[in-house]
C-alpha cells in the first residue's frame, strides 16, 4: 500500500486545454478526466419579468484528477492555482486529498518528480470534509439545492452506472434503473452534520432504492 495525494480539478470546459498543456508540460503521464456540472441558484428573471423554469442554472465542467506524491502536492497546486487563475470566480476549483493505493494496474506509477517552476505560495482552506452522496439519474438537484441553499458548498454533479444488484421495490416490482447521478461537495467540517441531515431529509435517502 502506497501514500499518495490525489488532486481534483473542476473546472470549465473552456480551460481543459490550457490545464492539459500545463500538465503535460510538466510530463505528467497519468492524467483521469471525467464530465459532470457544477449548479448554481438560479435566481435571476426571465424574458417580461417572468421567473425562470428552473430552480438552477447549470454549467458542463470537467474534473481532472491526479495522483502525486505528497512532496509534490504544494507546488503543483500553486501552480495549477496561478496558471488558470482560479481566484477569478467561475473559473473553478483544486481540492486535495490524502489517500491510500491499495492495488493498482502495473504500469500506473504515483508520479514523484517533476521539474515544476518556482511558485508564489498560494492560500488553501483548511479542516475541510467531502460528502459524496449517490442518487437516482434526475434527482440530483433535490441534493444540490439543499447544498446552495444552506451556503455551504457548490456541488459538483457526474454521471455513473450502479454495479449492484437491480433490486424491485414496491407491489408493482419496479426495478431500480442503474443510472446515477454522483453529488461531490467540499465544506467546513463544522457544517457536514447538518447538511448531512438535510440531504437525508429532502432526498428521502433513508428510504429504500433512493440513494446513499
Amino acid at each position: 500500500m502506497n501514500k499518495a495525494i490525489r488532486i481534483n480539478i473542476a473546472i470549465n470546459k473552456a480551460l481543459t486545454r490550457s490545464l492539459t498543456e500545463y500538465l503535460k508540460s510538466l510530463n505528467l503521464r497519468n492524467i483521469f478526466v471525467e464530465t459532470g456540472r457544477t449548479s448554481t441558484l438560479n435566481n435571476g428573471t426571465g424574458l417580461f419579468g417572468l421567473r425562470p423554469k428552473t430552480p438552477l442554472a447549470y454549467d458542463p465542467v470537467e474534473i481532472v484528477s491526479i495522483f502525486v506524491h505528497q512532496s509534490l502536492e504544494d507546488d503543483l497546486m500553486a501552480g495549477v492555482f496561478h496558471t488558470l487563475d482560479l481566484k477569478t470566480p467561475g473559473r473553478g476549483t483544486i481540492q486535495s486529498s490524502d489517500i491510500t493505493i491499495i492495488k493498482a494496474h502495473p504500469s500506473f506509477q504515483i508520479c514523484s518528480q517533476l521539474q515544476i517552476p518556482p511558485q508564489i505560495p498560494a492560500s488553501f482552506f483548511t479542516d475541510l470534509r467531502a460528502i459524496a452522496c449517490v442518487v437516482q439519474r434526475g434527482e440530483g438537484d433535490a441534493v444540490a439545492r439543499v447544498s446552495l441553499k444552506a451556503g455551504a458548498s457548490v456541488p459538483v454533479t457526474t454521471y455513473g452506472i450502479g454495479g449492484g444488484v437491480r433490486d424491485k421495490l414496491g407491489l408493482l416490482r419496479i426495478t431500480i434503473p442503474p443510472e446515477k447521478e454522483v453529488i461531490d461537495l467540499v465544506m467546513s467540517k463544522y457544517d457536514i452534520d447538518s447538511v448531512m441531515e438535510m440531504f437525508i431529509s429532502e432526498a428521502k435517502l433513508d428510504a429504500p432504492g433512493r440513494g446513499i
